[in-house]
C-alpha cells in the first residue's frame, strides 16, 4: 500500500513537474518548505540535471530531502555533517542496488536530450513506466533512512 508521501510524489510528477520536484514537493511538510519553494528548488535537477541525463533528478531530489531535514546548518557541527554524508552514501547504495545506476540515461534506457528522443520517450510511456517506479523507490528509501535515525 502506497504511503501518503509516495502518492503525493507520483501525483506531483503526473501533473507535469519533473522528478526532482516531485520528490521535494512530496516531502515539503517535513522540510518546512512550501510547495512553491519545493518546486522551484527542484526545477534545475529534472531529467538528469537540466535534461542532460546525468544524475537522475529522483536521486538529486532525494539527497536534498534528508539534508534539509537533518543536515548540519552549523559548520561546527561535524557530527551532523558526517551523518548527512552517511545518509547520502546509504541512499546511493540502496538506490543503486535496486536499480543498477543513478544516471538518468541508464535508468530510462533512452536518449531524451533531443526533441526526437523526448518524443519517442513520451510515445513509449517511459515517464510512467520507468520514472514513476523510481520516484516511489526513492521515497521508500528516504523514509527508511529517516526512520532509522
Amino acid at each position: 500500500m502506497a504511503t501518503r508521501i509516495e502518492k503525493k510524489a507520483v501525483r506531483t510528477f503526473k501533473q507535469g513537474h519533473n522528478c526532482a520536484q516531485a520528490i521535494l514537493a512530496a516531502f515539503s511538510s517535513k522540510t518546512n518548505m512550501n510547495m512553491e519553494q519545493s518546486i522551484r528548488l527542484g526545477n534545475p535537477f529534472g531529467a538528469g540535471m537540466g535534461f542532460k541525463q546525468e544524475t537522475c533528478g529522483v536521486v538529486t531530489g532525494a539527497l536534498i530531502v534528508p539534508g534539509l531535514i537533518k543536515g548540519a546548518g552549523d559548520l561546527k557541527d561535524q557530527k551532523k555533517r558526517e551523518k548527512c554524508y552517511d545518509n547520502t552514501r546509504l541512499f546511493l547504495e540502496k538506490f543503486t542496488a535496486r536499480h543498477g545506476d543513478i544516471l538518468c540515461r541508464e535508468l530510462v534506457h533512452c536518449d531524451i536530450t533531443t526533441p526526437e528522443g523526448k518524443k519517442a520517450a513520451e510515445q513509449d510511456g517511459v515517464y510512467t513506466k520507468r520514472c514513476v517506479p523510481l520516484i516511489i523507490s526513492a521515497v521508500q528509501i528516504i523514509e527508511e533512512i529517516l526512520a532509522g535515525e
